[in-house]
């Protein structure tokens, strides 16, 4: 997961309820597709841009209402109401470190909260590759019922202080991310060679939210808000062979 240190130069970013009316330029975020932009449509649109170029709005639905078919081009985002515990999370940990990073314990912490179920609170060196797919519907059993492709997997889960300043970090994701716990605002941003034809997205994200966004037509990034710590796990749905 990159950080990416935003310029006020380059960005300006809004929150949803601060913005009445878009501002149809690629440097503001909406939180929605708008229709007010003025586009050449004689311009030739990119192969890689025709997925946001469609103006497929970011479906935000209940768990119950999650369609049976995962569709790649549309970005969702699914409110399961369902966070991770903290026992979950340190159960997890002690399992499996090497797919945790910022979480920031101290070596005799993390040994006394694994013992007994796990002697070294560190990688071991020699165990096998990790089933990340397996991991993702270990730690997430939602994603048993999902329509995400089997392939999909866990890559790392990050602990994530949220800034003085709202916005002055944001972490870039794969396709595929889990709000474990605290609170984060989403930003698609389409890529640079598609801004004449695509608008950057924005929505405010709650613990238990599980939101996709595909890698080819999309940049996705999570910023920390609120004043609870962020637990996010970056994932894909693509294979990993």
């Amino acid at each position: 997961m990159g950080v990416m240190q935003t310029d006020p130069f380059q960005m300006n970013f809004r929150m949803p309820w601060s913005q009445p009316h878009p501002i149809c330029t690629f440097t503001n975020f909406d939180p929605w597709w708008t229709n007010e932009c003025e586009q050449n449509e004689s311009d030739p649109i990119p192969a890689n841009c025709t997925g946001c170029a469609q103006k497929l709005p970011l479906k935000v639905m209940l768990l119950e209402d999650t369609p049976r078919k995962f569709e790649r081009l549309h970005p969702l985002v699914i409110k399961t109401g369902q966070p991770l515990s903290s026992e979950g999370l340190q159960r997890f940990l002690c399992q499996y470190p090497e797919v945790a990073e910022g979480f920031t314990e101290g070596v005799f912490t993390k040994w006394w909260r694994c013992f007994p179920e796990r002697w070294f609170p560190f990688p071991y060196p020699w165990r096998r590759p990790l089933n990340r797919s397996h991991l993702l519907r270990e730690l997430f059993p939602v994603f048993t019922y999902l329509p995400f492709p089997k392939e999909a997997s866990l890559k790392k889960c990050f602990f994530l202080q949220p800034e003085p300043i709202v916005g002055s970090k944001m972490h870039r994701m794969h396709d595929l991310f889990t709000i474990g716990s605290g609170e984060a605002m989403l930003q698609l941003i389409p890529p640079f060679q598609c801004r004449r034809h695509c608008q950057s997205m924005a929505m405010p994200l709650e613990p238990g939210d599980i939101g996709y966004a595909g890698a080819t037509h999309w940049k996705v990034y999570i910023i920390a808000r609120g004043v609870q710590p962020l637990v996010i796990c970056d994932g894909t749905a693509l294979s990993e062979l």
